[in-house]
């Protein structure tokens, strides 16, 4: 998150907008778009789910529950970290990259895929697997977001 002066400046261009890279480089697993770049802001909404009012955490959404059923889903991870897998109904299971995935597992950046050879119904949901353990959902139902004083 910015302060009002560093977020003028970055709309300036008198400071580079390096978001995407630092939160890669410090492997960040929790982000805010609140005052972010437009570029921070795109890459956090492809890489960070949201779970709590103005807060995301490092995963993404595999598959919506408006796409139906769907079996394999192939994604892209920029931030290295221990990740899990989660439905509305809780953790998934079967195959990821290959291999039987059963809990958390560290995937590092680049291409991945789980293939889901049971019921693979809903919204499918990576997410940084030490915010799950700590009771965040994906699923919760978060406070619309509004204007205050303070911003």
């Amino acid at each position: 998150m910015f302060e009002g002066l560093t977020k003028r400046r970055l709309d300036l261009g008198l400071i580079t907008d390096d978001v995407a890279a630092r939160l890669i480089e410090t492997r960040t697993p929790l982000a805010t778009m609140r005052r972010m770049p437009a570029a921070g802001k795109s890459f956090i909404k492809a890489n960070y789910v949201p779970i709590a009012f103005r807060l995301s955490v490092a995963g993404q959404t595999l598959r919506t529950a408006a796409e139906g059923p769907r079996a394999a889903c192939p994604f892209e991870i920029a931030i290295p970290l221990r990740y899990t897998l989660t439905g509305a109904s809780g953790p998934v299971s079967d195959l990821l990259d290959g291999t039987p995935f059963d809990g958390p597992r560290e995937l590092g950046a680049g291409h991945h895929e789980f293939v889901q050879t049971g019921p693979a119904d809903g919204r499918l949901v990576l997410i940084w697997a030490q915010a799950l353990e700590r009771g965040y959902s994906p699923f919760a139902k978060i406070k619309t977001d509004s204007v205050t004083a303070q911003d």
